[in-house]
């Protein structure tokens, strides 16, 4: 028994099981809104210390929209972009270059615990 828990020790401290061994945590928020054309906004982001490092946006619809200009509109943002994929985009954000306009109009915040709290607070359901 204790030759493999030596033999698990190298594979705990090299973090070799994911982010989870960096420290960094991840979570996603969900929403669906829309009668005709239903839109489903996805929020998944990666916090470490209660501080959000990453934030992914993919939005995606049931009917064909044109999306093409949208992303390269937003693709000219520092910190922003985007790529669309048939009925869907999605937005991958840098929250230290981001500005407060991008981060104002995507309900985007600096910290897990704000973050969670605006996105519930907006109709998303959080894991």
């Amino acid at each position: 028994m204790k030759k493999y828990l030596v033999l698990l020790i190298p594979l705990l401290m090299t973090g070799c099981f994911g982010n989870a061994g960096s420290g960094i945590l991840e979570s996603t928020c969900t929403k669906t809104t829309g009668v005709t054309i239903k839109e489903e906004t996805t929020y998944n982001f990666q916090y470490k210390k209660g501080d959000i490092i990453k934030m992914t946006i993919k939005k995606s619809y049931t009917n064909e929209v044109g999306l093409d200009g949208y992303s390269k509109a937003w693709n000219t943002f520092e910190g922003v972009t985007s790529e669309v994929d048939g009925n869907t985009i999605t937005f991958e954000m840098d929250i230290n270059t981001i500005s407060d306009e991008v981060k104002k109009d995507f309900n985007i915040e600096s910290t897990y615990n704000d973050q969670i709290k605006k996105l519930k607070d907006l109709g998303y359901t959080c894991d």
